[in-house]
C-alpha cells in the first residue's frame, strides 16, 4: 500500500511538469470521472463505435474547462464540476470531473462487464452517442478503446482523480412513456418464453429472428434496390431509390421530432442485439414494407395479378416476422413497429396513387437530375437543423445519384441483362463493400475521418453500379 502511495506521488509530480509545460494549441478537453468502485465514465461513439472519454472540442474563444463540462453534458447527460487537469493526451486537456448529481447506472453488465448509465436525455445522444457505460479500468480493452495506445495513460491519470460513489438501479420503467410502459413486460415476457423453447428450438430460432432483422440494414438495401434495377429496369430502380430514400428521411425526422428511446434503454437485459438511438417509428419496418410492397407491385405489373398473389403471403410474413424480430431484440417497441409498418404503406400508397394519376409523367420526373438535385438541397437544409450521421450517408448518395443523372444519363429503362451480368455486378457491389469493411479498421480512431469513408463507401457502391450500367447499355448497343 506504502508502494502504492509513492509511485502516485511520482506519477503526480512528472503530470505537473507535463502540465506546466503543455502546448499552447489545445483542441479537446476531456473529463475523467471515477468511481469509488475504480470505474470510470466512457461514451461509446455513434460513427466510430469505439470508447472514448466524454468530452470534445474547444471552440474558439471558450476555456478548456468550460469545453470539457459542456462537452460531458451534451454527450452523458451529467453535469460536472471541472478540477485540476491530470494530464495530457496528444492535443487534448483530461480534467479530473465530479458529478454534480448522483452517478446512476444499472446494475445489469453486458458482455463486456460495462454497467449502461441512463443517457437518452443527453442532448447527443443518438447522434455522437450511442451508450453512455462504467468501465473497470482492469477491464478496459484497448482494442475497444479509440486510441488504443492511450489507455495506459488513461488507467494512470485515473489514479489521481477523485472518486465518487455511484447508486446502481435495476431498470428505470417509470421514464418511459405511458404508451411504453405497459409494453417492456410483454417484450420482457417474449423474450423469457423463446428462452424457454428446448436448446435446438432457442438456437434455430433465436438465429431466425436474429438473421430476419437484419433485411433493413443499409448495405443489403444498397444491394436490393440495383438488383432490383437489373431486374425491372431503370424506371423502377429509381422509383424504388427515391421511395427508399424518402420513408428514411420521414422516418428518421419523426424519430428526431418524438425523441422516444428504444425498450433497452429502460431496461438494458433487453438488448439482444446493437442498436441505438431513438426508435419511433421503425424506420427499418417502414424500409421493408416500402420495398416489399414496390417490388410486389412491379412484380404484379410484369407477370400479372394470378401468378404474383402467391408471393403475397410469403411477403407479409416476412414483414411481421421483421417487425417481431425487432421487438424480440429490444430494438423496438410494438407500437414503434407498427407505427414503421403504417408510414410504409403511406408511402407505397402514395406513390400508386401518383403511378395512376402521372404514370409517364412520374417516370420521366424520378429518372431526371433536376429531382435528385433538389433531393440533395433538401436532405442539406434538414442536415443543417439537425446535424446526424445518418445524413450525411444519404446526402452522400443523393450527390451521386443526382452525378449519374446529370453525367452518366443511363438510357435504357430494360436492360438485356443475363443471369451471369447480374452474378458479375452483385458480386463487384459485395467485394466493394467488404473492402470498406477491411478500411474501417485503419480510421476508426477518427470521428470525421469514419464519417468521411463511410459516405464514400455509399457512394462508390452507386457510381461502380452506374458504370456498370453503362457497360451493358454500350454491349447492348455495339449488338444492334
Amino acid at each position: 500500500m506504502f508502494k502504492r502511495y509513492i509511485w502516485a506521488i511520482v506519477f503526480l509530480l512528472f503530470s505537473q511538469l507535463a502540465i506546466a509545460g503543455a502546448p499552447d494549441n489545445l483542441k479537446g478537453a476531456l473529463c475523467l470521472i471515477k468511481t469509488d468502485k475504480n470505474q470510470i465514465v466512457l461514451v461509446r461513439e455513434a460513427i466510430t463505435n469505439k470508447l472514448s472519454l466524454p468530452g470534445g472540442t474547444i471552440e474558439k474563444g471558450e476555456e478548456p474547462q468550460l469545453a470539457a463540462q459542456r462537452e460531458t453534458w451534451e454527450e452523458t447527460g451529467l453535469v460536472v464540476t471541472v478540477g485540476k487537469p491530470l494530464g495530457y493526451s496528444n492535443k487534448a486537456v483530461i480534467f479530473d470531473c465530479l458529478s454534480d448529481s448522483e452517478v446512476v447506472a444499472f446494475s445489469h453488465a453486458n458482455s463486456q462487464g460495462q454497467y449502461t448509465l441512463p443517457a437518452w436525455f443527453a442532448p447527443h445522444y443518438g447522434v455522437e452517442t450511442r451508450e453512455v457505460v462504467l468501465s473497470y479500468l482492469e477491464a478496459l480493452e484497448p482494442s475497444d478503446y479509440r486510441y488504443p495506445l492511450q489507455v495506459a495513460d488513461v488507467i494512470n491519470f485515473a489514479e489521481l482523480a477523485s472518486p465518487q460513489a455511484v447508486t446502481y438501479i435495476d431498470q428505470a420503467i417509470q421514464a418511459a412513456p405511458s404508451i411504453h410502459q405497459s409494453e417492456l413486460a410483454s417484450i420482457k415476457l417474449l423474450q423469457e418464453n423463446v428462452r424457454s423453447f428446448p436448446g435446438h428450438a432457442f438456437t434455430l430460432f433465436d438465429g431466425l429472428l436474429k438473421a430476419v432483422n437484419s433485411l433493413a440494414a443499409p448495405w443489403l438495401l444498397m444491394l436490393v434496390v440495383p438488383l432490383m434495377y437489373l431486374t425491372f429496369g431503370r424506371d423502377f430502380g429509381a422509383k424504388l431509390m427515391f421511395a427508399v430514400m424518402s420513408v428514411a428521411l420521414l422516418g428518421l425526422v419523426a424519430q428526431i421530432g418524438l425523441g422516444m428511446a428504444r425498450p433497452h434503454v429502460y431496461m438494458p437485459e433487453l438488448q439482444l442485439a446493437p442498436s441505438y438511438g431513438f426508435g419511433m417509428p421503425s424506420v427499418s419496418s417502414a424500409l421493408i414494407v416500402t420495398v416489399l410492397g414496390l417490388v410486389y407491385l412491379q412484380m404484379e405489373k410484369v407477370n400479372g395479378v394470378h401468378a404474383t398473389r402467391r408471393f403475397l403471403s410469403v411477403f407479409i410474413t416476412t414483414v411481421l416476422l421483421h417487425g417481431l424480430a425487432s421487438v424480440y431484440l429490444g430494438s423496438q417497441f410494438f407500437s414503434g413497429m407498427v407505427a414503421g409498418i403504417v408510414l410504409g404503406i403511406l408511402v407505397v400508397w402514395h406513390f400508386v396513387r401518383l403511378n395512376k394519376k402521372i404514370h409517364q409523367k412520374l417516370d420521366a420526373i424520378l429518372t431526371s437530375a433536376g429531382v435528385w438535385w433538389l433531393s440533395v438541397a433538401a436532405i442539406a437544409g434538414v442536415g443543417t437543423l439537425w446535424p446526424r450521421p445518418e445524413l450525411a450517408y444519404w446526402l452522400a448518395i443523393s450527390i451521386s445519384l443526382a452525378a449519374v443523372f446529370t453525367f452518366l444519363k443511363p438510357r435504357c429503362n430494360v436492360l438485356a441483362t443475363t443471369t451471369k451480368d447480374k452474378a458479375v455486378i452483385m458480386g463487384l457491389l459485395v467485394a466493394i463493400q467488404l473492402l470498406f469493411v477491411a478500411l474501417r479498421p485503419l480510421v476508426d480512431s477518427s470521428s470525421m475521418s469514419s464519417l468521411i469513408l463511410q459516405t464514400v463507401n455509399y457512394s462508390a457502391l452507386v457510381l461502380a453500379f452506374a458504370c456498370s450500367v453503362l457497360v451493358i447499355e454500350k454491349r447492348r448497343a455495339e449488338n444492334k
